[in-house]
């Protein structure tokens, strides 16, 4: 599945700590648009609750994980 594609590419791009962080908090926002996805909630939640994290990348995931309530289809 396509979808399921992009939200592993976009996890994969979020727990990258060499990548920029603007590309990581990125990736947490495509995440949070992605719609109900169990893997991407897994995978910001873990991002938020991560302290070795910045606090932007944490506040991003955060962030992100109030976008997927809203983008959540019945």
């Amino acid at each position: 599945m396509v979808k399921e594609d992009i939200v592993n590419a976009l996890i994969k791009v979020l727990h990258d700590v060499g990548e920029y962080e603007a590309v990581r908090i990125a990736a947490a926002d495509g995440l949070g648009y992605s719609g109900f996805s169990v893997s991407a909630r897994t995978a910001l939640l873990r991002t938020a609750e991560d302290k070795g994290e910045s606090q932007q990348i944490r506040a991003s995931a955060i962030r992100a994980l109030g976008h997927t309530v809203h983008t959540t289809k019945p």
